[in-house]
């Protein structure tokens, strides 16, 4: 004989299985609501109600539900104290950090390895070969045997360190190290000239350096016209450059720092007592 009965009010779990004739008749009853052993079982009004709630479940889990809510009502929420009292670290006044030391000659470096590119040149504005932007007389004075076009990557980098030694920029401020390096391996004559009347205004540094070039190319204009417009383009980035710069450290100085968040005590949410 098949039977199902309800095993789970609030799951709605009705489960159905095949046992034994008299077996499932005792547990039919007893879904029912008739009392096992019992001759005449229930009233036929409680019979139907107890009926009723097994099938439906609502009568156990409306209980169950009104139950938890008026425990939930009635129970106080606690909060640990510590919760509210943790007090945040200070922060520190923002800044930028610019580059110095050997930081300082590598971003230096790699701005004047973007300008002057890593191709062999066999005329360079008339003044020899050049490679990674070096002449080859140029190398012969800072200690280089051989042929600049067989120069390696890391034997140009050791003459730009030489270079950057010798002009000074490592003890200028950032961003003016890295525009007058990159003019000193343009011109080192121009470029201490420029450094002597700019000063430490990077920006009136980079308009000098601008006109000069405009100067030489309507000065010669068959020898320097066809540079004008690569040499301007080297000024224009290194304008980007420290504009960028200069723009960032001037937000950073007027920002206000956060105030710090002290402890919170005794702090009560909603009724919520402390309890620490």
């Amino acid at each position: 004989m098949g039977v199902c009965y309800n095993t789970s009010f609030l799951m709605g779990d009705l489960r159905c299985r095949s046992v034994p004739g008299e077996k499932a008749h005792m547990i039919a009853d007893n879904v029912n609501g008739i009392v096992p052993g019992s001759q005449d079982g229930m009233t036929p009004d409680k019979a139907d109600a107890v009926k009723e709630n097994a099938r439906t479940g609502k009568s156990s889990f409306d209980g169950m539900l009104t139950e938890s809510i008026k425990q939930i009502e009635e129970k106080e929420i606690h909060f640990k104290k510590d919760l509210f009292s943790t007090v945040l670290p200070e922060l520190a006044p923002l800044e930028i950090q610019a580059p110095d030391g050997k930081g300082a000659f590598r971003k230096a470096l790699a701005t004047v390895l973007k300008h002057e590119g890593s191709a062999y040149v066999s005329r360079d504005g008339g003044r020899g070969s050049s490679k990674f932007g070096i002449l080859q007389s140029t190398a012969r004075d800072f200690g280089y045997k051989g042929n600049i076009k067989n120069m390696s990557r890391a034997e140009a980098e050791a003459i730009y360190k030489k270079m950057w030694d010798r002009s000074g920029a490592a003890s200028l401020p950032y961003p003016m190290s890295l525009v007058h390096f990159d003019t000193y391996v343009n011109s080192p004559v121009a470029a201490r000239k420029l450094l002597s009347k700019a000063g430490d205004n990077a920006e009136k540094y980079l308009e000098l350096r601008a006109q000069r070039y405009t100067r030489l190319a309507k000065l010669r204009p068959a020898r320097y016209g066809r540079y004008l417009k690569g040499w301007m383009h080297r000024v224009s980035d290194l304008r980007g450059i420290t504009t960028e710069y200069a723009i960032a450290k001037n937000r950073l100085n007027n920002m206000t720092p956060p105030a710090p968040v002290g402890p919170v005590d005794d702090r009560t949410v909603h009724g919520a007592q402390d309890i620490s």
